[in-house]
């Protein structure tokens, strides 16, 4: 998918490129249209249908968001699924976020979630608030740092598990569409 949407970038510009060739108006004006410009106009017009499909096939928001590079749920039903069953994991993670700050009795910001290099979700808090999550029980300690203290409960790794398993099922569907 990353090569097609660079392929994609590469033929989103060559019209404006094209342009610019155009306006040159000097000595070798017409050596320019005949070595450069037509040939070029020729393939702007193989690439529109590429075009207009990689516009409907990516979804440009989480590649322009977060560096992913993932079909448009919208263009596959099943992926459309998978995409609200992730969503609605990812509220519920949300919410678990919320009652975990609470739990250890501190404001929301001060709790983060993040995933590990492993695509498995945790919380962290600082250095100075792990001394808070020692105290409580039903949670995991994953990792203790300078910068903070990784920690998970039951309904977050559920969760995560959850998350991760449909996130395999997205890419596969996804490699369907793409192998097609």
């Amino acid at each position: 998918l990353k090569d097609i949407y660079q392929l994609w970038i590469f033929a989103s510009k060559l019209p404006g490129i094209v342009e610019r060739l155009k306006e040159y108006e000097g000595e070798h004006e017409a050596l320019l249209k005949e070595e450069f410009v037509d040939p070029l106009e020729e393939i702007i017009e193989g690439f529109e249908q590429f075009v207009a499909l990689v516009e409907k096939l990516l979804d440009f928001d989480v590649i322009e968001n977060q560096r992913v590079y993932h079909v448009n749920p919208d263009f596959d039903p099943m992926l459309g699924e998978f995409k609200r069953s992730l969503e609605k994991l990812e509220r519920t993670m949300a919410r678990l976020r919320s009652e975990c700050a609470d739990d250890l009795g501190l404001d929301e910001k001060k709790v983060k979630m993040a995933q590990l290099p492993t695509k498995r979700w945790h919380f962290r808090v600082s250095r100075k608030d792990e001394k808070l999550l020692r105290k409580k029980s039903g949670y995991t300690t994953l990792e203790t740092r300078k910068d903070g203290a990784k920690f998970t409960n039951r309904e977050l790794t559920e969760c995560s598990n959850d998350h991760c398993d449909l996130e395999k099922k997205y890419q596969q569907q996804q490699q369907r569409i793409v192998d097609k």
